[in-house]
């Protein structure tokens, strides 16, 4: 299993990728991460698991 920064740094990638682009595969690539992240923190939901996301880089920001 990946560890959780990495998931996280691929789904910054595939939002500035997409930004660019407009391509379906970035968008997929990013909801394909958030369910990783989603089962291996063992969140119900994607909008949980993106809630979470946000914290996360909210507090990266921060520091």
């Amino acid at each position: 299993m990946k560890d959780e920064q990495f998931l996280i740094d691929q789904m910054i990638i595939h939002v500035g990728l997409y930004k660019k682009h407009r391509d379906t595969e970035n968008a997929m690539g990013f909801y394909r991460k958030l369910e990783e992240i989603r089962k291996f923190k063992g969140f119900n939901t994607q909008d949980d698991a993106l809630d979470y996301v946000i914290e996360k880089m909210k507090e990266a920001k921060a520091a």
